[in-house]
């Protein structure tokens, strides 16, 4: 064993050891190695006394919180798109309903029609719809939390900054339950219309008319009255000045029946 202690076992070793200079290269990194290590080593505590206790967790600085808020407003933001899609899916799931004769409508069981009625024939405004009662609850914290966070720019107390991060934070926690309900309650809503265009007569809705299809451009027909009693409840009609909610019914229904239904942000 002896024979072997001398035997250079590093880059190190093997330079001092060596009768020739590293090339510069080599010098460069090593040197540099060196001073890291060093560097670090001066950082450690020099005895056990002055480690941190592991108790004790460092805080967070203002900085830290800022960031932190920042990220929940992403988190808000992407959970406002995922209610805009949920829009989207609930418009789609309603032009499909409307598309049913109104005979094959009313020869579902009692229960499903009065269900797809409260959804897809109110004439309430959106607000006043038990069906959406999560959904703008869901929407006022979701837009609360961003304020906040817009709020929260210009404070710089640590005390202040983590009681809004907690609260922002335990708000959308929240939101992120309300809304898989909200998409579970479209599945279910979805799977009902599916069952209820299996009945005998259904067609497939169509802005064409033909003898076996629902002509929802039609405006005095059963089907055309009750589709367009549908979109007047939509936001952005209830929100058009005076007249002008007739004129955006229209203009929604042309749009629906064109299948341009893909984005809805105007809803809020």
């Amino acid at each position: 064993m002896a024979q072997h202690a001398n035997i250079p076992n590093t880059l190190g070793d093997a330079y001092l050891h060596s009768r020739e200079q590293p090339p510069p290269d080599d010098q460069r990194i090593l040197h540099e190695a060196q001073n890291s290590v060093a560097k670090w080593l001066s950082t450690l505590p020099s005895h056990l006394s002055e480690m941190d206790s592991v108790d004790s967790l460092p805080q967070p600085t203002i900085a830290h919180y800022h960031g932190w808020l920042d990220n929940l407003s992403w988190h808000a933001t992407r959970y406002l798109l995922e209610l805009d899609e949920m829009e989207s899916g609930y418009r789609h799931i309603g032009l499909n309903y409307h598309g049913i004769p109104e005979q094959t409508r009313r020869a579902a069981n009692l229960m499903v029609q009065r269900r797809l009625r409260e959804v897809f024939e109110s004439d309430l405004p959106r607000e006043q719809q038990v069906f959406f009662t999560s959904w703008y609850r869901v929407l006022e914290v979701i837009k609360s939390a961003i304020a906040a966070v817009q709020k929260s720019e210009g404070v710089q107390n640590g005390n202040t900054l983590h009681r809004m991060h907690k609260d922002v934070e335990a708000a959308l926690v929240r939101c992120a339950g309300s809304l898989k309900e909200i998409k579970r309650m479209l599945i279910s809503l979805e799977g009902i219309v599916a069952e209820v265009t299996s009945l005998p007569s259904y067609r497939v809705p169509s802005s064409i008319a033909s003898d076996e299809q629902v002509d929802l451009r039609y405006k005095w027909s059963s089907e055309g009255t009750v589709f367009r009693r549908w979109i007047w409840t939509f936001p952005e009609v209830q929100n058009a000045p005076g007249q002008g909610s007739m004129g955006r019914t229209e203009e929604i229904a042309g749009m629906m029946l064109e299948k341009a239904i893909a984005k809805w942000e105007v809803w809020r």
